[in-house]
């Protein structure tokens, strides 16, 4: 589902908002086998903001963008992963929307992976997919998490 808003518009708000060290972030994820392809010992923040997966459900579509932007070697899937993340920081105060690099049945593809209380979880950004969106399950739907960022 795609959700497009105007500036009139208000957003949701008034989810929970929970903290995690970046560093135990980056061990959290290498345990599942999805690697921080950041090698140096800078991390962006110290704490990474995220909220439950019920929010996240309410907060996804507000992530997507149109799928008419996409030019392949110029705005594509790791630029819509990018906004799809600064748009949850801007417009949500949360860095825990994170950009996700894996394959799908189409090949290489970027995404993004949300840190929720309950677990991790994926999200489409681009409205061309079907599943724009749609907060899903590591893993499923055909979307293998291998690197963020």
């Amino acid at each position: 589902m795609c959700r497009w808003f105007s500036k009139k518009e208000t957003l949701p708000t008034g989810f929970p908002i929970h903290t995690m060290r970046y560093s135990e972030l980056i061990l959290e994820l290498k345990a599942r086998g999805i690697d921080w392809m950041c090698k140096s010992l800078y991390v962006p923040d110290h704490e990474v903001m995220y909220t439950n997966l019920a929010s996240w459900k309410l907060i996804a579509p507000y992530l997507v963008s149109p799928a008419d932007k996409y030019v392949e070697d110029g705005c594509d899937c790791d630029d819509y992963a990018k906004m799809g993340s600064s748009k949850c920081a801007f417009n949500f105060g949360l860095n825990g929307c994170l950009e996700c690099f894996g394959r799908i049945p189409l090949g290489r593809h970027a995404f993004n992976l949300l840190v929720s209380l309950e677990d991790f979880f994926l999200l489409e950004t681009n409205a061309g997919f079907p599943i724009a969106g749609e907060v899903f399950p590591l893993n499923t739907n055909s979307y293998n998490a291998e690197s963020w960022k």
